[in-house]
């Protein structure tokens, strides 16, 4: 072969070169995407409601084994060094029973034959007794009153007519009782107005109409103004609170349920949007001062004139999420199990009725959270190419805990302050089983009547009234209050 011939072959295996590392480099750059795929869906597929906002009643059989695995090994951690309690009653532990009342019938039983020789004991003494006391419903039945409203003249012959009481509304209307009891089936027990009236019909014999039912709401929701006025006030002068939001539906449409609570307090209403304009217009956070416990979504942020404390529960269930990586492992690992200890200790000083942790503790603290955040930024590089969803979700929560340090560990440093914003998820929970169940509302104005109700109900329910008489207090136009002295400690503490 002479040297033309060998030129040419070498320019053509050249050629051929840069062709395949042309090639080579375009089948790097689809591996490194189809890897950053793989990565974001496992990442879904691994999303419970362990490390997510999903419910629990969405986990697989994976996800609920392993909340079983960890119930039983927070059980066993907490009871080491214990005997295994058994289910049940345990040895010892005080017994309870149906305690007898006063009863509203007796009734006697006398045998009729004698079990010895079978002679009639009609006649024969009665040498002992034994009670046992029955408790049941009565007739499942509605009493009919009839109220007659005289006309009486008076000497000088005018002619006076005496004012029938508020209940009797119409010829024939259905009593306080019976609206009560709707109100307490549509908001307490989340019933559909349809079934409400099956219930009724049913179980009681009151032949109501659906429409009756759904007016109900409206009717009652309007003597609340006042107490819902004190009620925001109220929330306005707290020393710190929850807030939370969650999706509904109205006319078939989304909408947002948001919440702002204490331990006393509940006030839900609902929006068409989920942001500031919603908060604007509830009224209330525009005059709040205290400190405000959330979720860390970007809205609550905009409120400058307040402190921010950041749930807890919410953190250690994003460094879950992160950690299902196994570059993200180790510092979320550190960082839930610093958070985990130091809300263990605050409750320990709690209980010792102190005031707060000491300064080296706190100092303590503070250098381990700053040394985990480190290594946090330090395995979240700048790739130098657009962040994968998995890398950004690592990358943004590890900001946020160099970021957000203050409020994050706010709990540590002010003991009145909650680790996490249970408080206002468990005053939302009962929405979503309602929406299961109901569906939605026929329009807003039905939604925040019914909100409205409910706001009421769980505010006096924390207050330890029970919810049937709150509904009928408010069914017979005396609705209860919040307290005085919860109003004006409110305000105490705020102005401290």
């Amino acid at each position: 072969m002479d040297d033309e011939e060998l030129r040419t072959e070498n320019e053509q295996l050249r050629a051929r070169v840069g062709e395949l590392e042309v090639e080579n480099a375009e089948l790097r750059a689809l591996i490194t995407r189809l890897e950053n795929r793989v990565a974001e869906l496992e990442a879904q597929l691994k999303k419970n409601s362990n490390n997510s906002s999903k419910p629990p009643s969405s986990d697989d059989d994976r996800a609920r084994a392993e909340r079983a695995e960890e119930a039983k090994e927070h059980s066993a951690t907490k009871s080491s060094g214990k005997k295994k309690r058994k289910p049940g009653k345990q040895r010892g532990a005080k017994g309870h029973h149906l305690a007898r009342v006063n009863p509203d019938h007796v009734v006697n039983h006398s045998p009729a034959s004698c079990a010895g020789c079978g002679a009639d004991l009609a006649a024969a003494p009665v040498t002992g007794t034994e009670t046992r006391q029955v408790l049941d419903f009565p007739e499942r039945t509605y009493e009919a009153t009839d109220h007659i409203a005289e006309r009486r003249q008076c000497a000088c012959g005018a002619e006076t007519k005496a004012d029938f009481p508020p209940e009797a509304m119409a010829p024939v209307c259905w009593g306080p009782r019976v609206a009560a009891f709707t109100l307490y089936l549509l908001v307490c027990q989340h019933l559909p107005h349809k079934r409400t009236a099956g219930l009724l019909r049913e179980f009681l014999g009151a032949h109501v109409s659906t429409g009756w039912v759904a007016n109900q709401t409206l009717r009652y929701a309007g003597r609340l103004r006042s107490f819902i006025e004190t009620l925001k006030n109220c929330l306005a002068g707290a020393w710190s609170a929850h807030v939370d939001e969650t999706g509904t539906r109205v006319k078939g449409a989304r909408r947002w349920v948001h919440v702002m609570c204490t331990e006393t307090l509940t006030y839900l209403f609902v929006h068409d949007k989920r942001g500031k304009e919603a908060l604007d217009h509830a009224g209330i956070l525009d005059r709040f001062r205290g400190t405000l416990i959330h979720d860390r979504w970007h809205t609550y942020w905009k409120y400058t004139a307040i402190k921010h404390g950041l749930c807890g529960a919410h953190l250690l269930r994003d460094l879950r999420a992160v950690g299902e990586w196994w570059v993200q492992s180790e510092w979320a690992t550190s960082m839930a199990e610093l958070l985990t200890s130091a809300n263990r200790v605050c409750d320990k000083v709690r209980a010792e009725q102190r005031s707060s942790l000491s300064t080296r503790r706190l100092n303590r603290l503070s250098a381990d959270y700053d040394a985990i955040v480190a290594k946090a930024l330090d395995v979240n590089p700048d790739p130098g190419r657009k962040r994968t969803k998995v890398e950004k979700d690592a990358y943004n929560l590890a900001c946020a805990f160099r970021d957000r340090k203050g409020e994050i560990l706010l709990f540590c440093r002010d003991l009145s302050i909650d680790f996490t914003n249970n408080q206002a998820e468990r005053d939302l929970r009962m929405l979503k089983v309602a929406l299961k169940i109901t569906g939605g509302h026929r329009n807003a104005k039905v939604a925040q009547g019914h909100l409205d109700i409910r706001s009421y109900v769980e505010t006096g329910r924390k207050h330890g009234e029970n919810r049937f008489s709150l509904i009928e207090r408010l069914v017979r136009g005396n609705p209860w209050m919040v307290p005085d002295g919860v109003t004006k400690a409110k305000v105490a503490q705020a102005a401290t």
